[in-house]
């Protein structure tokens, strides 16, 4: 799939749909299982050092403006970033949106980014379980993560999905999800957002 974006982007990108079903299992206690959720997730490898670097060097600058007040316990940007390294990589969101939204619904969807942040996460930080409704889509990408990362919890599935250093990874904006907290030394970075459409 290829499109102009306002960056002047022109990228090939091959974005794989996953259907996640639930993948725990137990019995007893509070351990609440929801069998026959599906959460559908498309995956899209970048792959980009340069823009990687620019991310990382952004969210190292800017540092935690969240407190750890939000759902996310680690050093958090401003909600909606406004560089343009960020504005690329919104760009490529809008056309995973895009794709997701035919493939999924048949709909030509006419994405807009509502907000876009980036994390930091050091040990033992994590982000609670939440979801983004009322956006449509939600995405993740992951410029560093350490070997033993924790991956992306979609809790009411549940489902654990680990994810791989450069990709993409988008659902629906409803699905509860959580990052379990980060083990080791190394530094796990992420850039995330929420898609609407143009009204």
């Amino acid at each position: 799939m290829e499109e102009q974006g306002n960056t002047k982007l022109k990228r090939e990108l091959n974005v794989v749909r996953n259907d996640l079903t639930a993948s725990m299992q137990g019995q007893g206690g509070d351990l609440k299982l929801y069998f026959g959720n599906t959460v559908t997730l498309y995956e899209v490898e970048i792959n980009d050092q340069q823009m990687d670097m620019d991310l990382m060097s952004y969210i190292d600058a800017v540092g935690d403006k969240q407190g750890h007040q939000t759902n996310v316990k680690a050093n958090m940007t401003e909600w909606r970033v406004q560089s343009e390294t960020f504005r690329v990589l919104a760009d490529i969101a809008k056309m995973v949106a895009k794709h997701a939204s035919m493939d999924k619904w048949s709909y030509n969807l006419q994405p807009r980014i509502h907000d876009i942040w980036g994390i930091r996460y050091q040990t033992n930080e994590y982000t609670i379980e939440h979801a983004h409704w009322p956006s449509l889509w939600s995405f993740t990408y992951y410029p560093q993560i350490p070997h033993n990362h924790p991956g992306l919890y979609f809790n009411r599935i549940p489902a654990l999905k680990k994810v791989k250093q450069g990709s993409m990874y988008m659902w629906e904006s409803h699905h509860w999800h959580s990052v379990p907290p980060l083990e080791g030394n190394e530094l796990r970075y992420c850039v995330a957002g929420n898609i609407n459409e143009i009204l």
